[in-house]
């Protein structure tokens, strides 16, 4: 529409672009001597992207959350509108605005209201953490067998000693999913990344799900 309407060329970036071509979509934006001016993208530009923006303008102040369309809050309006005048871009200066005019009162309020500070941050240990938990468990234990993941993580969770505003997160959701996993005939290293899927552990059918995804990934291997 813009293209059809208007002289300026445009990069497009959402959310499920391949990652390769959203970086190329970025470059070709970024690049002063491209024809690309405008960009059309979703509110993945809040995060892990570099670009030079001079104005922000919102087609909407509403998203669909996966569930329904809800109102974007003050912390994703300014994450989004922070994209405009960088520091060390070429436009030190950024602009935001909404294409419709009834949209600007919710923009104002969003911008002029502060961030929350984060109180506390959650940890999560990785694969290499709990293979070496488990080497030492192993060497200093009363068994000098390997744990079973879950029992791993459960150990873990529970000798973890965190300091300052830091917490261990989701501990009981890995070791659910780690019980689930024990007849599984998979390493202890991908047994653990499947146990931090996104899934709501008290869901039998998002139990289902995993199992039958790792059956077909195994089945394709």
């Amino acid at each position: 529409e813009i293209e059809k309407s208007t002289p300026y060329k445009c990069c497009v970036i959402y959310g499920t672009l391949p990652p390769e071509i959203r970086a190329e979509q970025a470059r070709r934006f970024n690049d002063p001597n491209s024809d690309y001016e405008v960009l059309v993208a979703s509110d993945a530009i809040g995060m892990g992207l570099n670009l030079s923006i001079k104005r922000i303008i919102f087609n909407t102040m509403f998203k669909n959350n996966g569930e329904k369309i809800v109102q974007l809050d003050h912390s994703s309006v300014k994450q989004i509108a922070g994209r405009a005048g960088r520091r060390n871009s070429p436009y030190p200066q950024g602009e935001v605005t909404c294409r419709d005019p009834f949209d600007m009162k919710h923009l104002r309020k969003c911008m002029s209201t502060e961030i929350e500070t984060i109180k506390k941050a959650g940890l999560i240990p990785t694969a290499s953490h709990i293979g070496l938990f488990n080497d030492l468990l192993m060497k200093y234990g009363s068994s000098h067998d390997e744990n079973e993941l879950h029992k791993t993580i459960r150990q873990f969770s529970e000798m973890a000693t965190l300091q300052g505003d830091f917490f261990l997160c989701r501990k009981k959701s890995m070791e659910d999913v780690a019980r689930w996993l024990i007849e599984i005939p998979l390493p202890a290293p991908e047994k653990f990344m499947l146990a931090l899927s996104p899934i709501n552990e008290g869901c039998q059918r998002s139990k289902n799900v995993l199992l039958r995804y790792v059956q077909v990934c195994q089945w394709r291997s």
